[in-house]
């Protein structure tokens, strides 16, 4: 079950809020042991917990259950009917005290939100481009994180959540998956038996802004106490899936710098010795890119100037065969390996319909196979650095902001 929300300040740690509150336990299932117990009589039946993720501008709040098929089950237990019960049970019969959700299950999953907050910061292979991206996008609401601010989620109380959980069940935009080898007439009929006695209002659309031009290029210099600092360049690319471009992009990112065999790699890392790591990664739904490595703060410029290069040369259209031939290759076997997890096909269709493009895994195959030379240097003539973010290791003062 995936809900689709506008990513909003106000509304964002409330709605991560939600599923790790339901997760917990329902009227039939009072409690974590309750749950765990009846989850483990259905075959060892998993629920996720914390699904709370954004595409483009759009949050996503998911609950999902992974169960054994009832094909393979020896004593005829009905897995997947369990399954819808306990999906139906956590979202249309949780614990209520009032008007508001269970004050011990809120406080827990309060908790487990702000140590997730606390260990991003922590991790300053993620942070970096977590600051990066808000400081790219900080009018924006792309600059927003998908489960709120610390502030806001230790602000959220048991009635406040359960508003924004009456509000994603009435307002939000609900698209439910199944992957399996049959079943989906009983998950249609059990969901839209649920739905039924749910008032649903105007549904809130959904939006994402695209910004193709740059000003000026914007840097920004923080501090921690580490050897290593984290250099993280946030770019607008002017192409987005919904232009058509995922493809090209695709194989442009391949190249660049996320492949095995990327620039980024190859020479920046392997070649030069400028980085310990270096990377690059695309939001296609929001048209931007982000490059991340980590590196020797004496480094600094060089680094980026390299980086820069690499760029530019792909800009130039001075691409070899045997890099073409390598990123299809690369992303020939990713696409394929979609197939190997039901999450992963989830994840992929749920990426096309918020682009608004019906494209499966093999039509994708062959939309790779004819981008060109001259493709992929057309889509990077419109890439546009506009922030660069510098974590630099001196032993100073962090500033934690999330």
């Amino acid at each position: 079950m995936n809900f689709f929300t506008p990513l909003d300040a106000s509304t964002a740690a409330e709605n991560a809020l939600v599923p790790r509150i339901l997760s917990q336990g329902c009227v039939r299932c009072p409690g974590a042991m309750a749950l765990a117990e009846h989850c483990q009589s259905l075959y060892n039946l998993s629920l996720s917990r914390n699904r709370v993720f954004k595409r483009g501008e759009t949050q996503v709040i998911c609950q999902s259950a992974w169960m054994l098929d009832n094909s393979m089950v020896p004593d005829g237990t009905d897995v997947l009917g369990g399954a819808l019960d306990v999906l139906c049970d956590l979202w249309f019969d949780p614990i209520t005290e009032g008007n508001g959700f269970s004050a011990p299950f809120t406080d827990h999953a309060k908790n487990d939100t702000m140590d997730g907050i606390r260990a991003l910061i922590n991790n300053k292979n993620n942070y970096a481009p977590f600051r990066c991206n808000q400081e790219m996008c900080r009018r924006e609401r792309y600059g927003i994180s998908a489960v709120g601010s610390m502030a806001d989620v230790e602000a959220a109380s048991p009635e406040s959540v359960y508003a924004a959980y009456q509000r994603m069940l009435a307002r939000s935009r609900c698209e439910i998956f199944y992957v399996g080898r049959g079943g989906e007439g009983r998950v249609m009929e059990t969901f839209s038996r649920a739905f039924s006695g749910i008032s649903r209002g105007d549904i809130l659309p959904l939006s994402t802004e695209v910004v193709r031009e740059v000003q000026s290029v914007r840097e920004v210099r923080e501090e921690h106490p580490a050897q290593q600092s984290k250099l993280s360049l946030g770019f607008r690319t002017g192409t987005t899936e919904a232009d058509g471009g995922r493809a090209v992009m695709l194989m442009l990112n391949e190249i660049f710098g996320s492949g095995p065999v990327s620039r980024l790699f190859m020479h920046v890392r392997e070649k030069l010795g400028l980085c310990y790591y270096c990377s690059s990664s695309m939001d296609l739904i929001k048209g931007t890119m982000m490059v991340n490595c980590g590196i020797d703060a004496k480094k600094k410029a060089e680094a980026q100037a390299e980086i820069l290069r690499q760029l530019d040369e792909i800009r130039a259209g001075a691409i070899a065969d045997a890099e073409l031939d390598a990123a299809r290759k690369s992303l020939r076997s990713a696409i394929r390996q979609i197939y190997d997890e039901p999450t992963s096909l989830e994840m992929w269709w749920l990426g096309r319909m918020l682009s608004g493009r019906s494209v499966s895994p093999e039509e994708e195959i062959d939309h790779i196979e004819s981008v060109t030379k001259d493709d992929i240097a057309s889509a990077a003539q419109k890439i546009l650095l506009d922030t660069v973010y510098f974590m630099e290791g001196t032993g100073g003062e962090v500033t934690d902001r999330a």
